[in-house]
Formats: structure tokens, C-alpha cells, sequence
């Protein structure tokens, strides 16, 4: 991964942010990596709600978040602020007319085990990731021209995303089944 991240940190914009995203397994790691490479900016809980895709196991909390670790190449980053609507009982007073403020714990966005998702956006790609969180994502780090990356693309869905909100994008990853996958529903649109 060494060897990834700084050619990742290359070729990103000084206005760019790389986010990684990893389980539990893994995110210590990737941290003292990416540290020694990148500007840390924040790290995200996605709180997908419901974990019932995994396996409960009798002497163990059951997994129900992923880290996000948002990194930067200058302070300087593009960082478009994210709103949540407010209650349909709720009347906004002022300046908050917006919305909340999205915090670094993200729990209003499922994971694909939700077979609600799954009916709708499912590839059948183990690691896909639902669209609601990579267009989340998008628009708080790029506006429409802007180019997306994902070196990793899996099933495609930031590509995906990335073109529906009219941003320009770049896909790899070594599985051949993934590209496919990810032609297929980038035609589609």
C-alpha cells in the first residue's frame, strides 16, 4: 500500500481529499501508512444501520461501522458542507435553514445487507458500497466538472455516482469481473 498512497498523493490536486475507507481489521494499519504520506483531515464512522448481514457471533458485539479516513495532500482542500434535512415537524429559524450539519458519524446511511438497497442497487459485487455514500462524498469533495478517482472501483459505484453528478471520473482495479461489472453500469446510465 506505501508505494499506492504516494502515487496517489502525486497525482492529487492540492485541492483534492483521498478517502479510505476499511474495517477494524485493518484501519490502524492504513493510519500509520497514510500519516507518513498524506495530511490527515478526519476520520469518519459510517454506522450502518443495520448490521444484520453479519453474523452475530455469542462472545462478541456485532460489527455495525466502517472507519473512513479522509486525508488531504494541503490545507487547502475543496469542502462543499453537507446538510441533513430537518425533522417535517421541525421550523428552522435564521441561518439554519439548511439543514443539520453533517458530524463525522454517519448514521442515516445503510449498508448494502439492507435488502431495501440491495433490491435496488445490487451487482451482487461482495464490497459494493451503497450510492447514497459515495454521493455524499462526492459533493463534499469536488463540484460538477470536477474529476473522481477510485483505484480501487469494485463494482463501480463512485464511478457510477461520479457521472450523475456530472463530475468526470477514473476507474482500475485488477479483478476483471469488477471492470465489467462497472462498464455495465456506467452504459446503463
Amino acid at each position: 500500500m506505501p508505494p499506492r498512497i504516494k502515487e496517489m498523493h502525486r497525482i492529487l490536486k492540492d485541492t483534492g481529499s483521498i478517502y479510505l475507507q476499511m474495517d477494524r481489521n485493518i484501519v490502524h494499519f492504513m493510519r500509520i501508512i497514510a500519516d507518513g504520506i498524506l495530511l490527515f483531515d478526519n476520520e469518519i464512522i459510517w454506522a450502518f444501520e443495520n448490521p444484520s448481514g453479519y453474523k452475530s457471533i455469542a462472545n462478541k458485539f456485532v460489527r455495525g461501522h466502517d472507519n473512513i479516513l479522509v486525508y488531504v495532500k494541503t490545507k487547502n482542500r475543496k469542502h462543499n458542507k453537507q446538510y441533513l434535512p430537518y425533522p417535517k415537524d421541525y421550523k428552522p429559524k435564521g441561518k439554519y435553514q439548511l439543514g443539520i450539519s453533517i458530524s463525522t458519524v454517519w448514521k442515516d446511511i445503510n449498508s448494502m445487507q439492507c435488502q431495501s438497497i440491495n433490491k435496488v442497487e445490487g451487482t451482487g459485487y461482495s464490497t459494493q458500497k451503497p450510492k447514497a455514500l459515495l454521493r455524499r462524498i462526492i459533493k463534499a469533495s469536488s463540484n460538477e466538472g470536477d474529476l473522481v478517482a477510485d483505484f480501487y472501483c469494485g463494482s463501480g459505484t463512485t464511478l457510477v455516482v461520479a457521472k450523475e453528478l456530472n463530475r468526470n471520473y477514473i476507474g482500475c482495479d485488477i479483478n476483471s469481473r469488477a471492470i465489467e461489472i462497472t462498464k455495465k453500469r456506467l452504459d446503463e446510465i
